[in-house]
């Protein structure tokens, strides 16, 4: 999408963006209008997902909410209070893996109450119904008769030399 852009001078490269992102919110926007499930819908395919594996686990209960999820592989730390799995998937996705939604089941729990509300589609709605602003042609923008030009100032070469408040204040601390 942007390989034939990158070699675009600067301010046709930033056009260029600037109308792929529209292009890709307005896209977007027009997805979530018609989403009616509670989450989007790559997250409620993972989560019918794990949910199949899930059945596959063997879950132990060790305290009101710590778990021991033994999978054909391994046997893993599930934590439902902190949403913690020791596969690490369910911290760092943001919704419950195969390992937490079978001990989230053993407590006859809802797995949709364990998913971020990043996924939920209320908030993909408020992400996308901002459009990105349109704009004319360069030929059309307003001229600017103020020339940029680098600051005067320069900054001498080395570190800075401390302040008298600084030293001072080292003295008496």
């Amino acid at each position: 999408m942007f390989l034939e852009a990158r070699a675009l001078p600067p301010i046709p490269l930033i056009e260029k963006i600037r109308q792929t992102t529209m292009g890709k919110f307005n896209e977007r926007r027009i997805v979530s209008e018609s989403l009616e499930t509670r989450f989007v819908p790559s997250i409620e395919e993972q989560l019918r997902g794990n949910r199949e594996l899930a059945r596959r686990h063997r879950v132990r209960q060790s305290s009101a909410d710590e778990f021991e999820v033994e999978s054909s592989r391994r046997t893993l730390k599930v934590i439902l209070s902190s949403w913690f799995c020791s596969c690490g998937k369910w911290m760092a996705l943001g919704y419950p893996c195969s390992h937490a939604i079978a001990a989230i089941l053993h407590q006859h729990l809802d797995p949709y109450d364990f998913v971020s509300d990043y996924y939920d589609s209320d908030c993909y709605r408020e992400t996308y119904q901002d459009p990105v602003v349109t704009m004319p042609s360069q030929e059309y923008w307003v001229r600017v008769d103020d020339d940029l030009a680098p600051p005067t100032s320069r900054r001498p070469p080395g570190r800075p030399k401390k302040s008298a408040l600084e030293v001072e204040m080292k003295v008496y601390h």
